[in-house]
């Protein structure tokens, strides 16, 4: 009996280990700070992990393809650009070629033309090289040409000293949100449907994000009654809203707004001290420049002579330039005090410097070829075949929704993204229901399995109650997307024949 009750109390050196470890454990996930724990973000889903598996099996030549009703998986919601199949722009990599390896500038390689040349000898000189770092603010010469830029667009002048250049457009937000965002009573006016960046980094900060909805029957545009409700409803629950972020050309519901509602919303700001973020990632792509063109917030405010406090991000992931890997970007502060911006440029000085690489992809951006220049022609060929792609194929897809049973389709004016509505009748709704799905999600998911098309569910990106919808990209090629219109057509007929 005694040595039966030595062995059940003897403690092992591995047992004094593991209490060690056990008092040890500071990283446990209870004991994460909380901002970091509710940060959600996701742009997928598990049909984006189902599709995933599918060209998995395709790549291998599994034979289990062989039993799947498709030939293939076409990726209807991937939001690179260069990914998807979009070559880059060949100056952008002809001048990076040579900064990269500064050699190659005593004897170029045959086809690159002489102004690649001095592009890439004037950014040399601006830096210290691809692998040097800049400053923390980025490099003055870019942004000095990120400011003519804006002036050139705008008409009115934009100071150098109140750009920071931003790894894309995450740095850029978490330094708008980074200054606001005091407490957990600061709360931030976001477009819902809308980017899931906003609601992931102003959970970060610690802040509160206030959804307005945009609705499809209006355009995806923004209506300042409903925006007035939700800043009227968080004053009264204790909540102190400090900007209104606006996206325009908006992701995803594909809307470029218009002067007068631009007008409003600034007046809006204005009329109860709201500081303007003014998202315009997506200037380039306004695909009816005539009768839908591009208007910053910061042009209008001035031509009005609104004056509103205003930070304003750009990135070298969007338009036509579609470089999402090199990571560029900028914030521009605009009737902010000086010594606020001073705050904002302590804040990068932490991070050393933003990356070079995509400095110099956002002073091409900012300052392309020129008429006349020996790059011109090709650039202009190449850039103009991009645009008529992307606009073909935004026409393309509000066409083929408005035409379908049970699905409609805001016009698609601008952005990279299309954000079609679904209608789902009870027998619908109760069959995504017992599969434990979202109903948007249950038709991307069939979709899927039936058709080989993935699409991102609308309830990423969150969407009026009651409604329903899947976001689809401009990014594949022409060919792929009349492809998956084609196939989503008959697979949609087919999926409102079976829940009829």
């Amino acid at each position: 009996s005694t040595e039966k009750l030595c062995s059940t109390t003897t403690k092992t050196p591995q047992d004094a280990h593991q209490k060690t470890l056990e008092r040890m454990k500071q990283l446990d996930v209870s004991e994460v700070r909380p901002f970091v724990r509710r940060v959600e973000f996701r742009l997928k889903d598990e049909v984006v992990d189902k599709a995933l598996l599918y060209k998995k099996l395709f790549e291998e030549k599994d034979a289990k393809v062989q039993d799947l009703p498709f030939k293939d998986v076409i990726f209807f919601n991937i939001g690179d650009a260069h990914a998807a199949g979009q070559p880059p722009i060949s100056f952008y990599r002809q001048v990076l070629a040579l900064v990269a390896y500064p050699p190659l500038l005593e004897n170029p390689p045959a086809g690159f033309p002489s102004d690649v040349v001095v592009r890439a000898r004037t950014l040399l000189k601006a830096s210290a090289g691809l692998g040097a770092y800049s400053g923390a603010q980025g490099l003055l010469h870019v942004r000095q040409t990120c400011a003519s830029f804006i002036e050139k667009r705008d008409g009115f002048p934009s100071d150098a000293n109140s750009i920071i250049l931003t790894d894309g457009s995450y740095d850029a937000l978490k330094i708008g949100f980074e200054l606001l965002i005091r407490n957990e009573k600061d709360a931030i006016l976001i477009p819902t449907p809308g980017y899931p960046l906003y609601n992931a980094v102003i959970g970060e900060m610690g802040g509160k994000p206030l959804p307005y909805y945009l609705d499809d029957e209006k355009g995806f545009n923004p209506q300042v009654s409903d925006i007035k409700n939700v800043f009227e409803n968080a004053k009264k629950e204790g909540f102190n809203p400090r900007a209104l972020l606006v996206n325009n050309p908006g992701n995803p519901g594909g809307s470029v707004f218009t002067r007068e509602t631009l007008k409003e919303l600034l007046k809006f700001a204005e009329e109860n001290s709201l500081v303007v973020m003014a998202d315009e990632v997506y200037q380039v792509n306004a695909y009816q420049s005539e009768a839908s063109p591009f208007l910053s917030l910061k042009r209008v405010a001035k031509e009005e002579k609104i004056q509103v406090e205003m930070i304003s991000f750009q990135s070298t992931s969007k338009g036509f330039t579609a470089e999402c890997g090199v990571r560029g970007g900028y914030i521009e502060f605009d009737n902010i005090d000086p010594k606020t911006v001073q705050q904002a440029v302590k804040l990068v000085s932490v991070r050393l410097s933003p990356n070079t690489t995509g400095q110099l992809v956002l002073d091409m951006a900012c300052f392309p070829p020129q008429k006349g220049d020996p790059s011109y022609e090709l650039f202009h060929k190449e850039s103009q075949s991009i645009m008529n792609d992307l606009s073909e194929k935004a026409n393309c897809i509000s066409e083929t929704f408005n035409s379908m049973t049970n699905t409609s389709c805001s016009k698609v004016k601008g952005s990279l993204f299309a954000f079609p509505q679904i209608k789902f009748n009870e027998s619908a709704l109760k069959a995504a229901k017992d599969a434990g799905l979202e109903p948007d999600t249950f038709y991307a998911r069939e979709l899927l399995e039936e058709a080989g098309v993935c699409v991102s569910s609308g309830n990423i990106f969150g969407q009026k109650p009651g409604t329903f919808h899947i976001r689809l990209t401009l990014m594949p090629t022409v060919a792929k997307v009349k492809d998956a219109l084609e196939r989503i057509r008959k697979f949609n007929e087919s999926f409102h024949s079976k829940y009829a």
